[in-house]
């Protein structure tokens, strides 16, 4: 099962889109232009993230069978370089726009271990590699375990850091490593039965919810997300599949989640201006539904815009850094008679190799 899933796409270009209106209604929420019913919708969506990890998971799911070079090479130090180079981007931005707010001066100095808004997905991303990767094919069952423990602590409220890095690390990395160990029983349970996990999904997740909104105690609360998370991915995987094939909506959504880094990076950039523009319109009513669906509409598209510009101009690497070529991956094996360079991985293409 090596050929790329689409519903896979469909359902990370779904929640990152969502993602996207979430950050617009905190840029319009400063100039008091969200409707209380948009808060319900984001706070019916809360599992977005929960499903962009498990996605994410079974995009690395063969993580077992690359060599740590490579691993290096094509993961960790693309989104390295993206972490360091887009912190520098938005503290930057944060410092220099009057509409954003200043970031700490301090910020400057532990952003590589502190990551600055957004940008903590891909700080979280990095660990969540490094876990799955590290992990023995015997130990899977003992770490997932460990990991739904800490993830159920985090979402109950009795493990909580105050970095949000660190405590969403907590929250997803059991939906991450759920995708990377066992993603073809999760695509074989929406192949064989997506109908009898949406009537299993369905009444927890609106029971959930409920929870979620009407418990007196803060325990149930977060019980109530912890179920949201759970069975909003459920549900997910139960609908994507179907969903994925509505014609337009099915397509847009499956070319966004082929482009999510670059949209994720960035829009909260356009977001801000936008909204920043929308605050100088004339007040009414209409403006303040239009605000976000246009505000979210119009950062995807000036993301992509920007995606397209540097991609012609040969400065895509601000998306995805490649592994310099001249940098070989080996390995220098110390032999009672000196250093004996054991190639680990070749990096050049076919094309190079020629």
């Amino acid at each position: 099962m090596r050929q790329r899933i689409d519903w896979f796409d469909f359902a990370r270009g779904a929640s990152i889109v969502i993602v996207v209106a979430l950050h617009a209604s905190i840029e319009l929420a400063k100039y008091d232009l969200v409707p209380e019913r948009y808060w319900f919708f984001h706070d019916l969506t809360e599992f977005k993230m929960a499903l962009f990890f498990a996605i994410s998971g079974c995009f690395s799911a063969r993580l077992a069978e690359k060599a740590w070079l490579e691993v290096v090479a094509t993961r960790l130090y693309p989104f390295a370089v993206v972490l360091l180079l887009w912190s520098v981007i938005m503290l930057t931005y944060a410092t220099v726009m009057p509409f954003m707010k200043q970031p700490d001066p301090q910020a400057w100095l532990v952003f590589p271990f502190i990551p600055v808004m957004h940008l903590w997905f891909v700080w979280v991303w990095l660990v969540f590699i490094i876990v799955a990767r590290m992990t023995p094919l015997s130990a899977r069952p003992h770490v997932m375990a460990a990991a739904i423990l800490a993830s159920s602590l985090a979402y109950l409220g009795f493990v909580e850091t105050g970095v949000l890095a660190y405590d969403n690390a907590l929250r997803f990395l059991p939906f991450f490593l759920a995708g990377a160990f066992y993603r073809d029983a999760l695509f074989a349970l929406t192949q064989r039965a997506p109908v009898r996990l949406a009537l299993v999904a369905v009444p927890v997740f609106i029971g959930a919810v409920w929870l979620k909104r009407h418990a007196d105690v803060e325990l149930v609360a977060n019980a109530g997300t912890t179920l949201q998370a759970v069975s909003g991915v459920a549900l997910a995987f139960a609908i994507a599949p179907t969903a994925s094939k509505i014609a337009g909506l099915g397509q847009a959504l499956t070319a966004v989640g082929r482009r999510t880094l670059p949209l994720y990076l960035s829009h909260w950039i356009f977001a801000a201006i936008f909204a920043a523009a929308f605050a100088t319109l004339p007040a009414h009513p209409a403006l303040v539904w239009l605000a976000v669906p246009t505000v979210t509409l119009a950062a995807i598209l000036c993301s992509f815009a920007l995606l397209g510009a540097v991609s012609m101009t040969g400065a895509d690497w601000i998306f995805r850094p490649k592994w310099p070529g001249h940098w070989s991956p080996s390995l220098l094996v110390a032999r009672p008679f000196g250093l004996v360079d054991v190639r680990l991985w070749p990096l050049a293409s076919p094309a190079q190799g020629r």
